[in-house]
């Protein structure tokens, strides 16, 4: 079996060794941009929602129906509650954007723990049974999938050494499975 020997000068071998660290220069720098607006896109999609005048009548709105301990029996069925229902839905769905883009890559997740863990958790929690009968009635597991994924990794985190390390490889979170 042939073997494969490298004849190579001083000289060559200090030209291929600059070519490697100014290749994996360029990589490393390319990852860091990227990185970096990575995460002033999070920032500036936050802070769009947070200043968005519909986001904040709706956060308004649905601060009524969160002051009870849970979502009204009759929620889902009386005409009172349509503007509550209809701010609902554009909260859930917001987050249901950010974490999807969390989840996918595009947005950073620590950026948005730092500044919106809270508000996804709670909002999930308190509407988890209002999620859960908007699956029923539509027939889709999927619905606000992005949402309870985030909510799952967030409360009960489980460490596994490779999933860690893959997520650092490749700056995003882990996919895991979907709902279907």
């Amino acid at each position: 079996m042939p073997s494969l020997e490298f004849n190579l000068s001083p000289r060559d071998l200090i030209l291929v060794s600059s070519i490697v660290i100014a290749f994996s220069t360029w990589i490393l720098s390319a990852r860091s941009t990227l990185l970096h607006k990575r995460n002033q896109h999070t920032i500036n999609t936050m802070l769009h929602a947070n200043f968005s005048d519909s986001f904040g009548h709706a956060r308004s709105a649905v601060a009524v129906v969160m002051k009870s301990a849970e979502i009204p029996d009759d929620f889902l069925d009386k005409e009172i509650y349509s503007t509550q229902r209809d701010s609902v839905r554009v909260i859930l769905n917001h987050y249901e954007f950010v974490c999807a883009g969390m989840r996918l890559g595009n947005f950073d997740e620590r950026t948005i723990i730092n500044c919106e863990k809270y508000s996804i958790i709670r909002y999930y929690e308190f509407f988890k049974p209002y999620i859960k009968v908007l699956r029923e009635q539509r027939g889709r597991r999927n619905i606000y999938e992005h949402l309870e994924w985030t909510h799952a990794r967030w409360c009960t985190p489980k460490f596994n050494i490779f999933i860690w390390a893959w997520e650092k490889l490749t700056a995003r979170p882990y996919f895991g499975k979907r709902n279907g």
